[in-house]
């Protein structure tokens, strides 16, 4: 019966292995901030596709956040995320705010967080530096 239970755990760890390292959550960078007319379009690159599920990624600057976004159909460049924001509304960002990522819209408790948050891999929430206008070029 002993040499049984060994076989199956022997069995069960080298034909059924479990993930034994967390995965890390992609690197998300800001490739380009551009006008196009009266908005600004806001471009986040990931060497991995963005998930797209239930939810919307959403875009913190500040204590200002931005869901308008698009992600790019085309099979090569699924890492793509463009969000719009209206120009008048990007003039009024304040220099050095917090630029956030996250997956789903987080609550005003959780904003407060976010940095935090950005550094954990199971959390959907990434970093993406301080704002400033000097990130816009024509």
């Amino acid at each position: 019966m002993k040499h049984l239970i060994l076989t199956c755990t022997l069995l069960s760890v080298f034909c059924f292995p479990t993930q034994s390292e967390a995965q890390q959550k992609p690197v998300v960078e800001i490739i380009s901030v551009k006008r196009v007319g009266n908005t600004v379009e806001f471009g986040l690159i990931s060497a991995t596709p963005f998930y797209m599920g239930n939810n919307a990624y959403v875009l913190y600057i500040g204590n200002k956040r931005f869901h308008i976004s698009e992600q790019s159909t085309s099979e090569d460049q699924k890492g793509h995320l463009k969000f719009f924001i209206p120009l008048h509304t990007f003039n009024k960002l304040k220099e050095g705010q917090a630029i956030y990522l996250s997956y789903g819209f987080v609550s005003e408790n959780e904003a407060m967080d976010m940095e935090q948050g950005s550094k954990d891999d199971m959390n959907r929430q990434w970093s993406l530096g301080k704002f400033s206008k000097k990130l816009l070029t024509q």
